[in-house]
């Protein structure tokens, strides 16, 4: 019980506290891991299978069916949320460690893949995942970006090469 009670002193910050509640998240997790994966997760698989043979599901829901490996249970308790905003802070941490080494060698900053980090700080923020776009759409928008920026940059050139032209034909006449 004792890992429940958060300490506050009168005196105690913000970023002291956030790592209190860090501190205790860390404690219980392997406690949360062991009730989600023996217990919950068997029940909930049970349950999810008995009501596909006995047809409660007109046909395999797409979520699932797409998923090689099955059915993947995700809790949202308070304390299962508190552990994925915990992995959330971590990874702002990185981020910020890497901002701080960039300055020094900006191309590490290839190797981190932000679209990626977008979706996993969204994710562990509770976010709902229908405000973001999948992948092929996020790639279709860039594409179209891009095409844009090539048809404004011919545009902007256009003047330049015209005017080279006109004074090429006037030397060649």
């Amino acid at each position: 019980w004792s890992l429940l009670i958060l300490v506050q002193q009168p005196n105690m910050t913000a970023t002291e506290a956030m790592q209190r509640q860090e501190e205790q998240i860390r404690l219980m997790g392997p406690r949360l891991g062991r009730l989600q994966s023996e217990f919950l997760e068997p029940i909930l698989s049970r349950q999810f299978a008995l009501q596909m043979r006995r047809g409660d599901f007109d046909e395999m829901p797409e979520a699932i069916a797409q998923r090689p490996e099955g059915l993947k249970m995700r809790f949202l308790s308070p304390l299962a949320r508190a552990q994925r905003v915990a992995e959330a802070n971590g990874l702002l941490w990185a981020l910020d460690a890497a901002r701080g080494v960039a300055e020094m060698k900006p191309e590490i900053l290839d190797a981190i893949d932000a679209d990626q980090v977008l979706r996993l700080l969204w994710e562990a923020r509770g976010a709902p995942a229908v405000a973001l776009l999948d992948q092929e759409q996020v790639d279709a928008l860039r594409r179209e970006r891009a095409e844009a920026q090539d048809t404004a940059q011919a545009a902007a050139a256009a003047p330049g090469v015209a005017g080279a032209m006109r004074d090429l034909a006037q030397v060649a006449a």
